[in-house]
């Protein structure tokens, strides 16, 4: 088990019973090392990956699908976790799928990643790390997992690098170019 996975498995809000007879003072000690080890698993970014959802548009142009956030319902692209026994671009494919009801060929390179606060379930946040996959849409499905839970839509590059919030993201989406051969 990695040092990362392990922190990812403390409980945060553990009690531990301290033995009659131990050393005095060993019980806050071993407390202070708990409460270091939390603090430091709460500074370690998350890792996870996204698909960039492009296609030739109507008019030719090139077009990128975004996609509403579950709870803030702000225009991000599709991403998750990476997946266990999946590379990381399946993984955002599989995402794409979940989130977008998409599919298509998705590039094994990433074209950049970018960072953001991920708001965790208990209210605080952590530092996110994004790993993005182009992802060249082939269809869409009639159903999906998160197809009532989300709005999709295309967009052309500099309106959906405006439609963004994170900074990074902006960027890569702006700079974006078509890279698989027609």
């Amino acid at each position: 088990m990695s040092f990362e996975r392990g922190l990812r498995t403390l409980p945060v809000n553990a009690v531990y019973p301290v033995e009659e007879g131990s050393t005095p003072g060993f019980h806050k000690v071993a407390l202070s090392a708990y409460n270091a080890l939390v603090d430091l698993r709460r500074t370690i970014a998350i890792k996870q990956v996204a698909a960039l959802p492009f296609r030739d548009g109507p008019s030719g142009l090139l077009e990128v699908l975004l996609i509403t956030s579950r709870t803030t319902k702000r225009w991000i692209i599709p991403k998750g976790n990476p997946i266990r026994g999946l590379l990381p671009h399946l993984a955002a494919a599989r995402e794409a799928f979940e989130e977008a009801g998409i599919s298509g060929v998705v590039k094994a390179e990433a074209i950049g990643s970018y960072g953001y606060a991920k708001v965790i379930n208990d209210g605080t946040t952590r530092a996110a790390r994004v790993d993005v996959f182009p992802l060249a849409v082939l269809g869409r499905a009639k159903h999906w997992p998160e197809q009532h839970e989300r709005v999709t839509e295309w967009f052309g590059l500099n309106d959906a690098a405006n439609a963004v919030e994170e900074p990074e993201l902006k960027l890569i989406i702006a700079a974006f170019r078509h890279p698989l051969p027609a």
